[in-house]
């Protein structure tokens, strides 16, 4: 065995080794050069979709708002400004339900309210009622004058019914509400 050098056949036992070890390393980067390069190209791939997902939505949104600013639009501008010219036309108006709820607030106890009439030609309301006796109608008179949206309080009728009250009818001016 005289030929056999022991050192040289360790190094290369060494070497062999770290041929080994850098194949294992190579393959290992080259392998995580190629995972990079897939999760580039996926995420590249989304991004394209979501993209596309991003127009076609505009698209869809553009499509609506030409469609509300078209014909619709008019339709509702018109509405709008009917429904406008209503309420306008609507102010200035006697209500006969806001004088008969005023009328009936002034009604003191013991008199009973058993018509009502309101002619907007005239503007005068006639309320006819009946009393138990003459210190009620009065002051149910006196609880018509003191409020203030009621004006020109005038006694037109008053006499007793068959069952013992004192009808009456009063007339007054309501142009103040």
């Amino acid at each position: 065995m005289s030929g056999i050098n022991l050192a040289q056949g360790a190094r290369q036992e060494v070497e062999r080794r770290k041929k080994k070890r850098s194949k294992k390393g190579t393959l290992l980067v080259l392998l995580v050069v190629v995972l990079v390069l897939l999760v580039w190209g996926g995420l590249a791939w989304y991004e394209g979709v979501l993209t596309q997902e991003i127009r076609d939505i505009e698209r869809q949104i553009t499509a609506e708002q030409d469609v509300v600013s078209g014909k619709e639009l008019n339709l509702v501008a018109d509405a709008y400004f009917r429904l406008d010219a209503i309420s306008g036309g609507l102010e200035g108006k006697i209500y006969p339900q806001q004088m008969l709820a005023l009328a009936e607030a002034t009604v003191d106890p013991g008199v009973v309210l058993t018509s009502y009439a309101y002619s907007e030609r005239e503007g005068v309301v006639t309320v006819k009622g009946e009393a138990n006796e003459y210190a009620d109608m009065i002051r149910q008179l006196v609880s018509l004058k003191k409020t203030s949206e009621i004006e020109d309080v005038s006694v037109e009728d008053m006499r007793r019914t068959e069952t013992g009250t004192l009808g009456f009818t009063i007339s007054f001016d309501m142009s103040g509400i």
